[in-house]
């Protein structure tokens, strides 16, 4: 069998859209089915995080018209004898995906946002919601599939490995983890770790700080400059967060597909909202009990990420750990994939 992921990123956002179709595509190879992407030729598309899995790669032009998008899908489908059709993108909508959807067994939609119109056989949202009721109820075909919540979170193998390896929750704050995404551009990673500084300084807190940050982050040299000062650990373009993660107590970041992978690790994080996408997501992990929301990041300040990190105790951490386990067990990838396939859980 052969499937089609059409997927856009950039290093400044859609990074987790293409992060969770290649951790899907990943789970499909155990299944002997081929996987091929179809991508934006953007500026700065991160195309060496796909050539690394060994997957196909086809890339459009960002300026044709979504109905010619439609069909260049179209044609590869009809080319390799795709059976299914995989879409995560904000920018495709229903009338892309009709044309489509009449030439595959199956059309899936990845989305976060219930606010559109959907014409596919499968929708999968992973985020938390505090209640499900009604979600998508007139945005889909009445027969369209829905899987629905965390328990569909879609992780790199790296995450499944050591969550099944055994997650215990943390109790103690010794190794803190600063990341805000590839891009930062919101430069929230240089606020957050002169919050972390002072807080530091002014408590006598003796701990281990990870900052991981991307090659075209603007702030590189003064939190460069930083992490030698104080003797931090400064990473950029890792191929290992998985791994500096697991090691830290708690994180500072941001929204978005991050958030599932500091669950199945248990770690509790100070988040800022980045994107509008977000701010639902966050407000509701917040009212669960898994994140410190802070808010909006372009209204911060280094004093909100200081008088956050005042307020974190072994107690609260130890309790935002075990909630976050429970939410995410990483096996998302898995259902997901067993679902689409129509094979039976086991």
């Amino acid at each position: 069998m052969n499937i089609i992921f059409r997927v856009n990123a950039g290093v400044f956002n859609g990074l987790g859209h293409l992060i969770r179709c290649m951790a899907l595509a990943k789970e499909f190879t155990d299944f002997d089915v081929k996987c091929v992407f179809i991508c934006n030729k953007e500026n700065g598309f991160p195309s060496g995080m796909i050539d690394g899995l060994g997957f196909d790669v086809f890339y459009i032009d960002e300026s044709i018209s979504l109905n010619e998008d439609a069909q260049f899908t179209v044609d590869l489908v009809e080319a390799l004898f795709c059976e299914v059709v995989i879409v995560d993108s904000y920018l495709i909508g229903s009338d892309w995906e009709t044309k489509v959807k009449h030439q595959v067994s199956k059309l899936v939609v990845i989305d976060d946002l219930p606010n559109r119109v959907h014409d596919c056989h499968i929708l999968i949202d992973q985020n938390f919601r505090l209640t499900y009721d009604f979600l998508y109820s007139d945005l889909l075909p009445k027969n369209a599939r829905k899987l629905l919540g965390p328990s569909f979170a879609m992780l790199r193998p790296e995450f499944v490995i050591e969550r099944i390896k055994g997650c215990v929750a943390k109790k103690n704050i010794n190794r803190v983890f600063v990341f805000f995404s590839g891009g930062d551009d919101a430069g929230e990673t240089l606020k957050a770790i002169n919050g972390l500084k002072d807080w530091v300084n002014d408590f006598n807190v003796a701990i281990d700080v990870d900052v991981v940050i991307g090659e075209s982050n603007s702030d590189k040299k003064k939190i460069e400059e930083m992490c030698i000062t104080n003797s931090w650990n400064l990473h950029c373009n890792v191929s290992n967060i998985c791994e500096l993660m697991y090691l830290s107590d708690i994180a500072i970041g941001s929204g978005g597909s991050n958030s599932w992978e500091r669950c199945c690790l248990g770690i509790p994080a100070i988040v800022s909202i980045l994107a509008s996408n977000q701010e639902e997501l966050i407000n509701n992990l917040s009212i669960y009990g898994v994140v410190y929301s802070l808010g909006w990041a372009s209204k911060l300040t280094s004093n909100d990420y200081y008088t956050a990190l005042e307020n974190f105790d072994n107690d609260i951490v130890e309790k935002m750990s075990n909630l976050a386990l429970n939410l995410v067990d990483g096996l998302g990838a898995m259902r997901c994939c067993r679902s689409i396939l129509d094979i039976e859980e086991r």
